[in-house]
């Protein structure tokens, strides 16, 4: 059966969205999810990494992880994909946030499937043939991998770009994924 791996905020968890009105609450500024242009949050702020810190302190104190909205769609396509795909979580959050990772994935009823937590998207294990990310510089990098057949890019305002190679489909939701990626 081939293997699916796939990224959890951006693609699973509607993390900009969820967060945005915490991180405006927190900085005092008005973003939207438009404005996010850059996949580290804290340059679309115009902020240096270690002074977007405090945001990452308050979604701990306050176990935000646990109250993402899913994006919309996911578990139901991903209970149709499981019927014909095998599949796993891939994420980089750090591993500290795996708990909360898996109460966050069963408590709003996504399918039992490994959870991997990764440094970086370079330390996945290449069982994998097809791929759900966010993240542009990572689709990219993966789309080079020999047996990864597809990967599919998850339109966000930060992954933005005309010229991808072949093998990289861009969605912009997930009713799109399975007739449009896997024919379902």
């Amino acid at each position: 059966m081939d293997i699916l791996a796939i990224d959890i905020d951006g693609v699973l968890a509607n993390f900009v969205d969820s967060m945005l009105p915490h991180m405006n609450g927190l900085f005092s500024t008005e973003f939207k999810r438009e404005d996010v242009t850059c996949f580290d949050f804290w340059s679309a702020f115009g902020m240096k990494k270690e002074e977007f810190n405090p945001f990452w302190d308050y979604m701990d104190e306050r176990n935000l992880w646990v109250s993402i909205a899913p994006m919309p769609g996911a578990i139901n396509q991903l209970r149709l994909l499981s019927e014909v795909l095998d599949f796993e979580y891939v994420t980089t959050r750090p591993a500290q946030l795996e708990s909360p990772t898996s109460v966050w994935l069963s408590s709003n009823g996504f399918p039992d499937k490994p959870l991997n937590m990764v440094e970086g998207k370079i330390d996945i294990n290449t069982r994998f043939r097809y791929f759900i990310d966010d993240r542009l510089e990572d689709c990219l990098y993966l789309a080079a991998i020999d047996n990864i057949e597809t990967v599919i890019l998850f339109d966000a305002p930060w992954n933005r770009s005309v010229n991808l190679p072949q093998n990289i489909i861009r969605v912009k939701d997930w009713d799109e994924i399975t007739p449009r990626v896997f024919g379902l």
